[in-house]
């Protein structure tokens, strides 16, 4: 049996639950291996989601009654029985000592994402890779690109060439039309870092001081212009030849659209002009085609034809040079156009090494960079050893989103579990790959047994030779989601576009064609094509958005039912605010982030003003807020800007308006707590409690990880305020609307793909890193370039013809996900259709395009339907969610309900730890703050204020101090005569020290006295009676010992 399971799905085929199955029949066979097999996907709401089904399955088998088996049930059974040879009273015995093991062994229920798994691998062997023992993983890249951007133009005008080179970042990026907006774009540049091509190419590139930028710039211009001399040369001599015989344009072959053409542009500098002669030209020269009709009749046209030879050399001596130096000439200027963005990236990656320095923090980007450092080199890699032995069987889901680093990285572990009989498993849709941008590499799916080795790798040689041995394909061909008509649908649009609009990556779409269940029928496809102005394209979809919406309600759907899919956050903005505004309840990221909350920026707003109380946008802000509120009537809007334009003003109107503000004690409180004080003291959880409770759940997230304040969490909130968003279950009477990237992996009864107007006219990856080796060029021993059509003639041109092939498969793979994700309707809102059959390179060009292979389009008709009867046959959505949700958000300061001791009492008493405290050391406390009687009050007051005692507890407290003091025995303890040391310390010939509780010196005699809480114990009397003999040896006279007991009623011992 091989042991390599790659199985190739499509939409709703049940890649979870194969992998889920698979897993099941490997841990059934022995239950103890659950704790051998790690299975790997790539988000942690996956990995969740598989170990929710396997643990429910295992709940299913255990319960099943062999007599009763559940129609829906019996494929997993049969295919159980099969995969492990047990009938089903063994399958049901396991499956219970599977369920307990995993319970009680939690931790050892290995489902986790790739990352996970290599942070797990790298923080074990942290010491022999080289990193700091206690670093930290820094999730959030674009705060460490934040950070990184923030250094480099914090040296901005104190160092030259830093300001000399993003200066000319900056001018070249206007000249071409791009933004120009040096902050951002910085930032959108910097991710070039995290880039699997620049984390393996980028150190080459080294510092790019002045110098070095200075002599690679001088040389590749020296070399430009070398050769668009010698091209220009013989173009010049070619016109001079035709000027001395003053002959007229007009009279060539084409006139100026010909040959005179073709060398005035060279002449003018136009070199492009030379490697894309037109057909005029390439006519004239290969026809000997030179006179137009005017130059037949011209007795000029003999001239033309005298001097033609001499015009075929100099277009011959062009061609040549060009052959033989376009390709270098067309990479040179490449990389001189792209000097400065290079020079600023290495800038950056210096200043992203000290980043993640200062900070002691790892970019999980970094993780597959490390361990492939290692893993290439070495047959088995010692940071695998442990790993290795653990786990034998290795499940990996979603393989169309690995990327390379991410697969060579896995390689070692597969082929040695492959070597010792363990199962392996991929799985994966290459249709739905989708986060190429995130290095995902779709083609070492489709290749499969195979592996990319460009360098010859003698160990990856082996790894391939092992899984081509151990090689059993898998194809998932059915679908479990869509009704027969919508399934129908895609089989017939992608076989088409597969071949007509994908040539060069026909294999991932192979076997796309899915077999439907025939009794799930009723579905529907309509596909719309917009026929207005382009200008007017937006504002049609959100109508029709709103059109479709009703008409579904009105068959029978819930809003809950319905889901609108978007390509681009501002087109789902767009689609939010639209249904809003026209009384449609909508759930998505945009409308549910935390920055949309009026209450969640003011709070913004204040932390803003607390870091800075000059800031006087943040006061207006806050001003604005609280104008609208009832109590600020009376101040009215136009006072209340006036008063804020000072800070003492701004205080003075706030407690007017009722609102106690504390900035010192804020600025005292953590950030946490400032933000809930701030929420108590304007009431901000009664107006928005949901919001509330989820930007606290933020702050308390930022707090856990990083401590620098509100300074810090202000900078936090800029760089992720666009991302954080509340999380809430489905409502039934809400539409759900996402991009189609998020609506990956789910499914909803009814689609409405609006703005479906995609193209490729921009490539996904525009830049690429290469190797040079160039000897003119030994300061560059790699380059960034841009990828263009340019490169087509230069022999990078595989880069080129790939990245534009690349594109289109993700324009057709985005369809792909957004046209699978309806299980009964889906509604296209395409854009308008081309009036040319020219390239496919949209949505609404392919799908025309596809209608007219299946002799259903006409130019008349706009709409195009799929499925004759379409019903509702239940309702999808859930039950409102809003009992789910916190109605009541509950604060109160903390300070005030908890009270905390001074000091640990003495004598702790389980049953009632506060009796012996309350009437024991808090009195004995108390006491030892008393001279005279006078002093009880203040001694009241100062165990108050430091929080030993609540307002409540101190009328008691004074009555038994009262009661204490004006004992008749006591009384003289506490008069106006002698000298009082309260608490004095003792020091012993030995070194051990003694602290009695009260000594009053008089001339003639000395009074000791201790405080006593309990029943009288011998040991109290030995305890005095050391404190008497010390006084005694140090020659204190007639020491009188008194042992007070103060539980009522207080007694006094005299001890002799």
């Amino acid at each position: 049996m091989k042991n390599f399971l790659v199985y190739k799905s499509s939409a709703g085929s049940g890649k979870t639950y194969t992998l889920m199955l698979v897993y099941l029949g490997i841990v059934l066979k022995e239950p103890s291996r659950f704790r051998n097999i790690l299975a790997i996907t790539f988000t942690n709401k996956a990995a969740n989601e598989i170990k929710q089904r396997i643990i429910s399955n295992l709940k299913m088998l255990l319960a099943l009654d062999k007599n009763k088996i559940p129609e829906k049930h019996k494929h997993l059974i049969d295919s159980l029985k099969q995969s492990t040879g047990l009938e089903l009273p063994e399958v049901r015995d396991r499956a219970a000592k599977v369920l307990t093991l995993i319970l009680h062994n939690y931790g050892d229920f290995a489902v986790s994402t790739i990352d996970s798994f290599m942070h797990r691998i790298i923080r074990s062997f942290s010491f022999d890779l080289k990193l700091s023992m206690n670093f930290e993983v820094e999730m959030n890249t674009a705060m460490l690109q934040a950070e990184t951007v923030d250094s480099l133009l914090s040296s901005v005008g104190s160092d030259k060439h830093i300001t000399d080179v993003l200066v000319k970042f900056v001018q070249e990026r206007a000249e071409s039309d791009e933004s120009w907006q040096i902050e951002r774009d910085l930032q959108k540049f910097s991710s070039n870092l995290f880039r699997e091509d620049a984390i393996a190419l980028l150190p080459h590139l080294g510092e790019f001081t002045a110098d070095k930028l200075a002599s690679v710039n001088r040389k590749l211009s020296d070399n430009l212009r070398s050769f668009e001399e010698e091209l220009i040369k013989p173009a010049e001599k070619a016109m001079q030849l035709i000027e001395s015989y003053n002959i007229d344009p007009e009279l060539f072959y084409y006139g100026k659209k010909g040959i005179y053409n073709f060398f005035r542009k060279i002449v003018s500098g136009d070199i492009a002009s030379a490697s894309e002669p037109n057909s005029y030209v390439i006519k004239t020269i290969e026809n000997n085609e030179w006179l137009s009709g005017k130059g037949k009749k011209s007795a000029d046209g003999n001239t033309i034809l005298e001097i033609s030879p001499q015009l075929t050399d100099f277009y011959k001596e062009i061609e040549a040079l060009g052959e033989n130096g376009q390709s270098k000439y067309l990479i040179y200027k490449n990389i001189r156009n792209n000097l400065y963005p290079m020079a600023v990236l290495g800038e950056l990656s210096i200043r992203l090494q000290a980043v993640k320095k200062e900070r002691n923090v790892v970019s999980i980007a970094e993780f597959n960079r490390i361990i492939s450092d290692i893993v290439a080199n070495e047959p088995v890699p010692f940071i695998y050893e442990r790993t290795g032995e653990k786990f034998r069987h290795y499940l990996i889901d979603e393989f169309q989103d690995t990327s390379v680093l991410q697969w060579q990285n896995l390689l070692p572990l597969v082929e040695n579990s492959l070597s010792h009989g363990g199962t392996n498993m991929i799985v994966g849709d290459g249709k739905q790959a989708i986060y190429r941008f995130r290095n995902g590499e779709v083609e070492q799916f489709v290749k499969l047994p195979e592996i990319d080795n460009p360098q010859g790798n003698e160990l990856i040689v082996q790894r391939a030779q092992v899984l081509e041995r151990e090689y059993a394909p898998n194809q998932l061909g059915a679908n479990f989601r869509s009704r027969c008509e919508v399934v129908g649908f895609n089989n017939d649009f992608f076989n088409f576009a597969t071949s007509a609009f994908l040539p060069d990556f026909q294999k991932v779409y192979e076997g796309a064609g899915q077999i439907a269940d025939a009794k799930n029928t009723g579905g529907l496809v309509r596909v719309e094509f917009f026929e207005g102005e382009r200008n007017e394209f937006d504002e049609y979809n959100c109508s029709r958005v709103l059109d479709l919406i009703g008409e579904l309600t009105a068959a029978g759907y819930q809003p809950g039912d319905i889901t609108v899919l978007c390509r681009s956050n501002k087109n789902s903005s767009n689609v939010a605010s639209f249904l809003n505004a026209n009384g449609i309840k909508v759930v998505s990221s945009d409308s549910l982030l935390l920055a949309r909350s009026p209450e969640v920026n003011f709070l913004v707003n204040f932390l803003s003003f607390l870091n800075d109380n000059n800031n006087s946008i943040s006061r207006t802000a806050i001003v604005n807020y609280l104008s609208e509120k009832p109590v600020f009537q009376e101040i009215g809007k136009h006072n209340a800007y006036v008063k804020a334009n000072s800070s003492e003003g701004f205080f003075t109107m706030l407690v007017s308006a009722g609102f106690a503000v504390s900035t010192h004690k804020l600025r005292g409180l953590s950030l946490y707590d400032t933000c809930e004080e701030l929420i108590r003291i304007f009431g901000l959880h009664i107006e928005s409690p949901v919001y509330m409770q989820f930007f606290l759940d933020e702050i308390l997230k930022y707090s856990s990880s990083k401590n620098t304040g509100i300074a810090g969490f202000l900078d936090f909130w800029e760089q992720n305020k666009s991302k954080l968003s509340l999380v809430l279950p489905l409502s039934r009477d809400a539409v759900q609307i996402m991009t189609i990237h998020k609506s990956k992996g789910l499914e909803f009864p009814v689609v409405i793909y609006a703005f479906a107007d995609d193209d490729f006219k921009k490539l996904t990856n525009q830049s690429s890193w290469i190797e040079l080796n160039d000897p003119d060029l030994e300061e560059l021993p790699v380059a960034l370039i841009k990828i263009e059509k340019a490169l087509e003639k230069t022999h990078l041109s595989e880069i080129y013809t790939k990245e534009y092939s690349k594109t289109k498969l993700d324009l057709l793979n985005l369809i792909y996900v957004a046209f699978t994700r309806a299980a009964e309707r889906l509604y296209v809102l395409t854009g308008k259709p081309p009036k040319e059959a020219d390239e496919l390179k949209s949505v609404q060009a392919l799908m025309q395009a596809f209608l007219i292979s299946k002799k259903m389009y006409t130019e008349s008709n706009n709409t195009y339907e799929f499925g004759d009867n379409p019903n509702v046959k239940n309702v999808h959505a859930p039950q409102d969610a809003e009992s789910a949700l916190p109605v009541n958000f509950l604060t109160n300061d903390w300070r005030s309900r908890l009270v905390f001791a001074g000091r640990a009492p003495r004598v702790w008493q389980a049953e009632s730890p506060g009796g012996v405290q309350a009437s024991g050391n808090l009195l004995h406390l108390a006491l030892s703050l008393i001279i005279v009687p006078d002093d009880i009050d203040a001694a009241c007051d100062k165990i108050l204020n430091q929080g030993f005692i609540t307002d409540a507890d101190l009328p008691e407290l004074k009555s038994k101090l009262q009661m204490i003091v004006g004992h008749p025995a006591v009384r003289p303890f506490f008069g106006s005569k002698g000298q009082v040391a309260v608490e004095s310390e003792i020091l012993a010939p030995g070194g051990k020290s003694f602290r009695p509780d009260r000594i009053v010196f008089h001339n003639t005699h000395t009074d000791l006295i201790d405080y006593k809480a309990g029943k009288p114990l011998e040991s109290h009397k030995n305890q005095i009676r050391q404190y008497a003999s010390l006084l005694n040896e140090m020659g204190y006279p007639d020491i009188r010992s008194w042992l007070v007991y103060l539980e009522a009623p207080v007694e006094v011992v005299s001890v002799g």
